[in-house]
């Protein structure tokens, strides 16, 4: 499998860079087309090739953070975002992170369990940050969505208490 920011594999059509995408992220179809709101088979023939709406890719940009131009065109960086480069801006990236974490699997967390979520992913994704840092790099995205997922584990413990 190639890397999310590996640009030497261009893929060849809007389709696969979704499959792709969906791919990295470690979401079935099923969730992936429940997160953007179109049903499962509508995302099916989309990775197959069909034509989709701007709503869409627009829908898929904003849940996942992902580039319009990288989905149009194939064309740049997968991910939109900067790296944040203090500690700061760090935590509230996190917490972005969390919070929309939380939005796209409907859940309505208290303030309090979405921070305690957010110190226990901060924690285990800190290295990877400042290693990411030094080398002028973003974390790859699939040790975000690890640490995201153990993170909603984490939530759910937290709703046993």
């Amino acid at each position: 499998m190639h890397s999310a920011y590996d640009l030497n594999h261009i893929y060849e059509n809007i389709g696969e860079r979704i499959k792709f995408l969906r791919q990295v992220l470690h979401l079935s179809q099923k969730e992936f087309a429940n997160a953007i709101g179109i049903s499962q088979s509508r995302l099916s023939k989309i990775e197959a090739g069909e034509p989709t709406k701007e709503s869409v890719l627009i829908a898929i940009s904003r849940t996942f953070g992902v580039s319009l131009r990288w989905l149009k065109t194939g064309e740049g960086e997968m991910f939109e975002e900067n790296m944040p480069q203090t500690e700061e801006e760090f935590l509230r990236w996190i917490v972005h992170k969390v919070i929309e974490l939380f939005r796209q699997k409907g859940i309505k967390p208290t303030t309090k369990k979405v921070y305690r979520v957010s110190e226990y992913v901060a924690k285990r994704l800190m290295p990877e940050w400042q290693k990411a840092l030094k080398r002028r790099q973003r974390i790859e995205s699939e040790i975000l969505f690890k640490a995201l997922e153990d993170g909603l584990e984490f939530y759910k413990q937290l709703e046993e208490e």
